[in-house]
């Protein structure tokens, strides 16, 4: 009876030792099985960091993607841009295109923003270790047209800004072009400034004028101003390192409703100046020795100019001010220049646009005024610009 006694506690003992073991190997098990999941996920995230720093090395080479329709400098060329567009809220803005300029396979730095101490637009070459500013806070050192879209040095929320960089001359170097969009403004609302490497230094070419967008034409290799709705626009190049204007074309719309856009040429010989207006679809209302009245058909547009001797010994702004308060309304679009003012608003469902010119030369101002249906706004458009880009003094 001992003996059996024995042999079934002997029994038991291995029976619980199996159990152990099996426990052992269930809990080895699974702890190299939870490793081998720990591998799998470290290794996962391990691919995920990696695509991560491929997605950020996409996005330091196209710094923005952005519809085409929303490009103020549009190419299919694949260019790199930077865009900012209006009404952003962000406080601080900083944009950065890294690209090959040069053709040397390195790429140089083109940066602009506004860190909170005023707009910066600057070009790095790491090879030559050379630094130039493009544009700076310091408002003299920018094209005078360029500081319209600042605020005192400082970038404006209202205002879309975009950088294109683009070999404009098939040179083999690329031009860096900053371009700059008020929506507020109807006459000339985009511009964009031109900077070309000239003996190993980008200098500032020149600008180009236009409404929403312009584009560069790869076979014409010229930059296309779309002007309204009439199928009409101007191209520019460079010529001997400016930007010129080297054509004015028309192209007419299939709708036949449209405004027909011939001009014939105004001269006054009492104050020296002459421009050209629209000499279809407008009458001459009135005309003095002074300017000429004008009207549309049908009677949805008018356009005064005339000019005033400046008796009071007016400086621009005073009159730019004058203006305003004579006005006595919000004005969405303002400019001031250094021999000019613009002003554009609306008054009982009709926009009127305003350019007043010093004449330093007879000591007289030009005006500029035209009056018109909001729908009229596309057509009007390249009438006011053609008109103001037309003055010319003797």
């Amino acid at each position: 009876m001992k003996k059996f006694k024995i042999v079934i506690l002997i029994l038991i003992s291995l029976l619980l030792i199996s159990c152990n073991i099996g426990d052992i190997k269930d809990k080895v098990s699974s702890i190299f099985s939870k490793d081998k999941k720990d591998d799998i996920v470290t290794s996962d995230f391990s691919k995920e960091k990696k695509d991560d720093k491929i997605l950020r090395v996409t996005e330091e080479k196209t710094v923005t993607d952005i519809n085409d329709n929303q490009k103020l400098f549009r190419t299919t060329l694949g260019d790199n841009y930077a865009y900012v567009a209006s009404n952003s809220n962000e406080n601080v803005i900083e944009k950065e295109i890294k690209v090959d300029l040069d053709n040397d396979g390195k790429k140089e730095k083109i940066s602009f923003g506004d860190n909170g101490d005023g707009i910066y637009f600057d070009y790095y070459n790491p090879t030559k270790d050379k630094f130039q500013f493009l544009l700076s806070n310091d408002l003299s050192q920018n094209p005078r047209e360029a500081n319209y879209y600042f605020d005192n040095g400082w970038i404006r929320k209202d205002v879309s800004y975009q950088i294109t960089v683009l070999d404009l001359d098939n040179d083999g170097i690329k031009e860096i072009i900053f371009s700059a969009y008020d929506p507020a403004d109807s006459g000339v609302a985009l511009h964009s400034f031109v900077w070309k490497e000239i003996n190993e230094e980008y200098k500032y070419i020149g600008n180009i004028e236009g409404q929403t967008y312009m584009y560069f034409d790869t076979d014409s290799q010229s930059v296309v101003v779309p002007i309204g709705t009439q199928g009409l626009y101007s191209e520019y190049r460079i010529e001997n390192n400016k930007i010129v204007e080297f054509s004015e074309n028309k192209k007419k719309s299939s709708n036949t409703t449209q405004m027909n856009s011939d001009y014939s040429i105004y001269e006054n010989n009492n104050y020296n100046y002459s421009l050209e207006y629209p000499n279809k679809n407008f009458k001459i209302i009135s005309e003095t020795n002074d300017g000429m009245d004008l009207e549309s058909y049908d009677s949805r547009a008018s356009i005064n100019y005339y000019i005033t001797e400046n008796t009071s010994n007016e400086t621009i702004k005073s009159m730019y001010e004058g203006n305003i308060d004579f006005i006595g309304r919000e004005i969405p679009y303002k400019k001031l220049g250094e021999d000019f003012y613009v002003l554009s608003y609306i008054k009982d469902g009709y926009i009127q646009y305003a350019k007043v010119i010093y004449n330093k030369k007879n000591n007289t101002f030009i005006q500029l005024r035209f009056y018109y249906t909001q729908d009229y706004k596309d057509i009007m458009a390249p009438i006011v610009e053609r008109m103001t880009k037309s003055i010319k003094y003797w």
